[in-house]
């Protein structure tokens, strides 16, 4: 996985790297043209290109829609390799002022310190700065100029499979004697979204798996608070499932009131069955806890 990670930032540097070589190679009039349909779909209206004898050092204006109120946006364009300085910042600050509510400056360059340190001054017009980038990410948010192609990435989880299907008990020591948990046939879960639980008469609404494993927990620490440290001795056969030690968990999850941490990264079912051993370790019967999912709803609908 790390490979391929490093494989796609590379391709990744390389592909906006040719978006820009695109850009440097507009001519001035088409960057302009470019510069109004980004402005067009990031929501601006009216936008249009100035006449390049008419101009003034204003390439061209838009209106953005703010509520009830409309701010007037005028825009400048620098097909550069280098730096826009001050100077070129306070020119069409000067030409925009009185007129406009604000600026837009594109560069297919970057700016110099000075040129950012000016771009907004009280009372005055601000200027948005956009180097080469900027306008960049906003191709590639937008998808201006860019397709994105779905890309699927597997992971080999076989191993995770094999210690969940063979984790038939687990060991919970008690002050006096070793308590064995047996799994037992349970409904699967897999593929179904969580909307809520019940633990002991009190209904919960979640969001997501983990959040069942996490409240679950913060409902025997505020019960059993003086005993709750005993969760540290359930674990699987190959790993932990609670630890003071967030880094001995894969995936981590703070439980409130304590410093212990739950492990999260774990299957809708794995969940469900954790969940099912906690409140277990404190007297509770596994019908105590159950598990509402957006199919059952629906389903009695």
């Amino acid at each position: 996985m790390l490979a391929f990670k490093e494989i796609y930032h590379g391709y990744e540097q390389a592909f906006r790297q040719q978006l820009l070589d695109q850009l440097y190679r507009l001519s001035p009039n088409e960057f302009e043209h470019f510069a109004r349909k980004l402005l067009n779909v990031y929501g601006f209206n009216e936008v249009k290109v100035t006449q390049a004898t008419k101009d003034g050092g204003i390439d061209g204006q838009g209106n953005l829609q703010l509520g009830l109120a409309t701010m007037r946006a005028a825009f400048q364009c620098k097909r550069w390799k280098g730096n826009v300085g001050r100077t070129e910042v306070d020119k069409f600050r000067g030409a925009i002022q009185g007129e406009f509510e604000q600026g837009i400056f594109f560069t297919t360059g970057d700016y110099t310190k000075e040129a950012k340190n000016a771009s907004i001054k009280k009372g005055a017009v601000p200027i948005i700065l956009l180097n080469g980038s900027s306008i960049v990410d906003l191709m590639i948010e937008k998808e201006l100029g860019v397709e994105k192609v779905p890309l699927y990435i597997y992971r080999d989880c076989l191993t995770d499979f094999m210690v969940e299907e063979a984790e038939k008990s687990v060991q919970i020591p008690s002050e006096t004697e070793n308590v064995i948990i047996t799994k037992s046939e349970k409904t699967s879960y897999t593929g179904q979204s969580i909307t809520a639980f019940t633990l002991a008469g009190s209904r919960y609404e979640v969001k997501q798996w983990k959040e069942v494993l996490v409240k679950v927990c913060e409902i025997m620490v505020a019960n059993h608070s003086d005993r709750f440290e005993k969760v540290l001795n359930i674990k699987g056969r190959k790993r932990p499932y609670f630890s003071r030690n967030s880094s001995d968990l894969r995936a981590s999850a703070p439980i409130r009131g304590t410093n212990i941490y739950v492990e999260k990264n774990m299957s809708s079912n794995g969940i469900v069955s954790l969940a099912h051993k906690v409140i277990s370790s404190f007297g509770y019967e596994n019908n105590n806890l159950s598990i509402e999912t957006k199919e059952n709803v629906e389903h009695n609908l």
